[in-house]
């Protein structure tokens, strides 16, 4: 019954990727809630093609929350896992590039030099992606109106 609901909140939406064929489905997130004969089912499509049941904790937040919201409350989770995750990339490739700055002049110039440019490289890298998710996790919080 909560799923049905779940359904037709997400059919409305204008955010959904909707399929009416010989299935019938709605993706919202990374998260498949289908049609089928049993009822619907509610699975993670963000990785490859063999789809993967939700997690409980996952689940949990969509009955809280509603599909849609719930789906935000996903993603904003695994935003603050992956900024996590950035920020500690981050701190260790700027502690590589101090130890590369600092000692170039005792070791192979040319070779500290191009492991200088490399972890350069993957900082602007990880620095972007770090700011694309904490951004996105910032958006979440003015569209709930979150502090």
């Amino acid at each position: 019954m909560l799923q049905q609901i779940w359904y037709e909140e997400a059919w409305k939406s204008p955010h959904t990727v909707k399929y009416k064929g010989d299935s019938e489905f709605v993706i919202y997130k990374g998260v498949k809630l289908e049609k089928t004969n049993d009822g619907l089912k509610l699975l993670d499509v963000r990785f490859n093609d063999f789809y993967t049941k939700l997690p409980k904790k996952d689940k949990k937040l969509l009955k809280i929350h509603g599909f849609i919201k719930g789906c935000d409350h996903i993603m904003y989770r695994r935003d603050g896992i992956r900024c996590t995750k950035y920020k500690l990339k981050l701190e260790a490739l700027y502690t590589d590039l101090k130890y590369y700055e600092k000692n170039i002049n005792r070791r192979n110039k040319r070779a500290f030099i191009k492991k200088i440019g490399i972890v350069k490289k993957h900082i602007r890298e990880n620095l972007d992606l770090f700011v694309f998710y904490s951004t996105r996790r910032d958006q979440f919080k003015v569209k709930y109106q979150l502090k």
